[in-house]
């Protein structure tokens, strides 16, 4: 179904003709897969930095300064739990073993092995191998807009784009992480003192819900922040600001997609992990996954590609009519 934009001009495909033309391209061009699954391959036979050490140290600084022994207990729970910090290159793209948990899939010994990263090393490791994260998920998603924009996939531009791209990311996270900082101040000292004042039991749900509030919006507000950079070019603040204009100006189309892209990428690890119990099935697994996130990549860059048009069309138009 195709959707009429008025005083537009013109037509932008639906949610689900987008998503059909995105595997229709994918189908054409089957290798860019590759990438998702080289990386649950180092998940799953490579080996697996253990950040145990640092939490296990932190919860006993935690413990000298008298907290809960319950709080120890859940940060030692969190280094068992992501037992890998190779995991932080899936920042930007998802993939089976990082949805499932590697311990979800069987185990081969022989192939793969632990290391226990030393506490102090874990920190600067672990922001190092997050913005190479950042990198390499932005050089996969500017081969997916190159393809887009009727490109040559592979070609010599591709690494100094996907470097801008990337760089221009991690610009976008630092922003975010600035305003997040700004906003959890205020509520964290507004709960402090409520606990204080012996109101906590009427401020602190208030403040969860504003929090959770704030953090939807944040996440409809930034969907579209990667395909900005990628097909326009954008840098952080300009992404920001496309990708809420696009919010905007289709907004009740805009969530349709988003939530059918969020029903497949979260029921697909679901599927696939019929055939992650023995090693014969996991290969299927993987590619089967990494074809499904990549043609919801492509639909994503296309539904951008073709209602950012719409709306910088719809900008000029009042432009020139004010003028």
């Amino acid at each position: 179904m195709s959707v009429s934009q008025a005083g537009a001009g013109r037509t932008v495909p639906g949610v689900i003709d987008t998503i059909g033309t995105a595997y229709a391209m994918l189908n054409r061009q089957p290798y860019l897969i590759m990438v998702l699954v080289a990386l649950d391959l180092v998940y799953w036979l490579g080996p697996r930095l253990s950040p145990i050490a640092f939490t296990a140290r932190v919860a006993e600084w935690l413990g000298r300064a008298g907290a809960d022994p319950q709080a120890q207990g859940l940060l030692r729970d969190l280094g068992t739990q992501f037992d890998n910090l190779l995991m932080l290159l899936s920042v930007l793209i998802p993939t089976l073993v990082f949805a499932l948990g590697v311990n979800r899939l069987p185990q081969l010994p022989a192939l793969t092995w632990n290391v226990e990263v030393p506490w102090w090393l874990v920190p600067p490791l672990a922001l190092i191998l997050a913005a190479v994260g950042v990198l390499v998920g932005m050089g996969y998603l500017t081969m997916l807009g190159r393809l887009v924009r009727g490109h040559v996939v592979i070609s010599p531009e591709l690494p100094r784009a996907a470097l801008r791209n990337g760089l221009a990311m991690i610009g976008l996270y630092l922003i975010l992480i600035g305003l997040f900082v700004l906003v959890l101040m205020p509520a964290m000292i507004t709960s402090v003192l409520s606990v204080v004042i012996g109101i906590d039991a009427l401020i602190l749900p208030i403040v969860s819900l504003f929090l959770f509030a704030l953090s939807l919006w944040a996440f409809l507000l930034t969907f579209f922040v990667e395909e900005a950079i990628v097909l326009s070019q954008a840098g952080p603040l300009r992404a920001l600001y496309l990708s809420y204009h696009l919010l905007r100006s289709h907004f009740w189309q805009t969530v349709r997609f988003i939530v059918a892209v969020m029903i497949i990428q979260t029921g697909a690890p679901i599927a696939l992990s019929l055939f992650t119990r023995t090693p014969w099935g996991v290969p299927f697994a993987l590619v089967s996954y990494a074809y499904v996130i990549t043609g919801l990549g492509l639909a994503s860059m296309i539904f951008y590609r073709d209602r950012v048009a719409v709306v910088l069309a719809q900008q000029a138009s009042r432009t020139a009519s004010s003028e």
